[in-house]
């Protein structure tokens, strides 16, 4: 195995083509660490949004209900 890597090392060195881009640094600008970007403010939920999570938190329940009731029932049936 070792013989592998050594060979892979030996071509990337001698200019072969290793299926990677050739390394290029970029740039990078100064950033300031201190910078504290304005607070959004929290816009209100519309009807239907609020409509949206009910159902969904609705649905999560009724099936998670019936889950747990389907789940006692072997329980109960097994003991």
């Amino acid at each position: 195995m070792d013989r592998h890597l050594n060979s892979a090392v030996v071509y990337q060195h001698a200019g072969a083509s290793s299926g990677m881009p050739a390394e290029a640094r970029l740039e990078m600008s100064q950033q300031d660490l201190r910078y504290k970007p304005s607070r959004r403010t929290r816009q209100r939920s519309t009807a239907a949004a609020l409509y949206a999570r009910f159902i969904l938190v609705a649905t999560t329940f009724g099936v998670s209900t019936y889950g747990i009731y389907q789940m006692l029932q072997v329980v109960r049936f097994a003991a």
